[in-house]
């Protein structure tokens, strides 16, 4: 079952998504794509789950219809927990949101629209390069970076990023002066060292894992504290504060923004709380958050 790439798509895409598969084929790369590579009675998710894992690269078929997709967004949560390199292309002009724009940080994006097949030899050398270890280059461009119409931002918005640039210096400021500050989803951090976006629970009940839940806390530490040999320790608390479950990971094997992951079989979870210790113990930088976010 080993292939070169993934094909993620929504089922609304289907037809874009299979020209995109030919043409890979045709150009000699190897492609898994459902549902015509999922084996006859075999278990349709589990197979999705099999495909992705056996597969170098992933090619993500962005649209607003994957972007809803919540079969999409575990797909590309998985390659992301997996360190999969991610390809998104872009077939419309929606932009990623929420746990999608997370996954999708960095990545660099193929804009195909409005005409994808005008853009099938670049798909196939940015695959190429992807599939080598190498970045792909030519057309392809960060999702972050301005563009000019046509791309995912227009042309009016460097006055929107100067403005923005200015109320972060100011926000930075403020909490250099005042030490502790809460972010908008209910977070507290200490000097803006550390943040924790959102924690994602998922239900894994009924589908043959040794846990019955995992947990997900995404966010951010600053280069001051970012040490590799440093630990993120978590705890996850109940509602009356006490500790549940707790987790360590050193800051030189965290992947992107996932600060920690842990797998266990209680959901009684209802606060995280993260500190940032150096070696001896001693704690950098502490945040807390109550922003689950329930699959």
């Amino acid at each position: 079952m080993n292939k070169d790439i993934f094909i993620s798509y929504s089922s609304s895409d289907q037809e874009i998504a299979e020209g995109i598969c030919s043409h890979f084929e045709k150009n000699g790369l190897s492609c898994w794509i459902a549902p015509r590579n999922v084996r006859p009675g075999e278990n349709y998710a589990e197979e999705i789950m099999l495909g992705l894992e056996n597969a170098k690269i992933v090619v993500l078929v962005f649209s607003k219809n994957s972007q809803s997709s919540k079969y999409v967004t575990k797909e590309i949560q998985k390659a992301y927990i997996n360190n999969k390199e991610i390809l998104p292309v872009n077939i419309d002009d929606s932009l990623p949101k929420d746990k999608m724009k997370t996954f999708l940080r960095n990545k660099q994006w193929l804009n195909a629209f409005p005409n994808p097949e005008d853009s099938y030899d670049v798909m196939v050398m940015g695959a190429r390069r992807l599939i080598e270890g190498k970045r792909p280059d030519r057309g392809f461009v960060p999702m972050h970076s301005d563009e000019e119409k046509g791309g995912f931002f227009d042309n009016h918005k460097y006055h929107v990023i100067a403005i923005v640039a200015i109320i972060l210096i100011a926000v930075v400021g403020f909490v250099a002066f005042n030490g502790t500050s809460m972010n908008s989803n209910g977070t507290n951090s200490s000097q803006s060292l550390v943040s924790i976006d959102y924690i994602q629970m998922d239900d894994d009940t009924g589908k043959g894992y040794s846990w019955k839940y995992s947990y997900f806390v995404f966010g951010s530490i600053s280069s001051n504290v970012s040490d590799s040999s440093n630990i993120v320790h978590i705890d996850f608390l109940d509602e009356s504060g006490k500790v549940v479950m707790s987790n360590e990971t050193k800051v030189g094997d965290i992947n992107d923004n996932t600060l920690g992951i842990y797998y266990g079989d209680k959901n009684t979870a209802s606060k995280v709380s993260l500190e940032v210790r150096d070696s001896s113990g001693k704690v950098l930088a502490n945040a807390e958050s109550n922003n689950f976010v329930v699959q």
